[in-house]
């Protein structure tokens, strides 16, 4: 297959779904590529791959969502990722597991939220703030009078570079 052909052309000739599976792709990935990940991701599921992707990462996960909040209303790509993409995950209850799906939302939602899903992230964030704003008048005083000034001007340089 050559760069040349268009993604219609691609799709007559492709005409079976291949099956892709990945277990933890983001695995040693700095959050920045996790990010991208989904990117690449959805480009192959869009081109007829039946994609399955077990994460842990908050990070794909969200980008997901922003790609479906950040999608043109009734764009190609929007309604794709509407009728698409799925969110899987397993409760136990009672000693029963039961496997769970939603759906994302043209706002980046998703519409059943799990219960302790990615809350890690916004739970130390909500305590960071909650503590800062607890903190006495005093200290918050002596961090700003403590905070580094940056020096604008021109780098040094060694005399060799002169």
């Amino acid at each position: 297959l050559t760069s040349d052909v268009t993604l219609e052309e691609y799709l007559k000739r492709s005409s079976t779904y291949a099956h892709c599976a990945f277990e933890e792709p983001e695995a040693h990935l700095h959050p920045k590529a996790q990010s991208k990940l989904a990117h690449w991701l959805i480009a192959l599921a869009m081109s007829r791959r039946q994609m399955i992707v077990e994460t842990h990462s908050d990070h794909l996960v969200r980008r997901l969502r922003g790609l479906s909040a950040r999608a043109a209303r009734d764009s190609d790509l929007e309604r794709w990722i509407l009728e698409n993409v799925r969110i899987l995950w397993v409760e136990q209850r009672d000693g029963k597991s039961s496997v769970n799906t939603s759906r994302l939302t043209s706002d980046g939602i998703i519409e059943k939220w799990p219960s302790d899903f990615m809350d890690e992230a916004t739970d130390e964030e909500r305590s960071i703030y909650h503590a800062a704003l607890e903190k006495p008048e005093e200290s918050v005083k002596l961090a700003v009078e403590s905070q580094v000034i940056h020096d604008d001007g021109p780098e040094p340089y060694l005399d060799e570079d002169r």
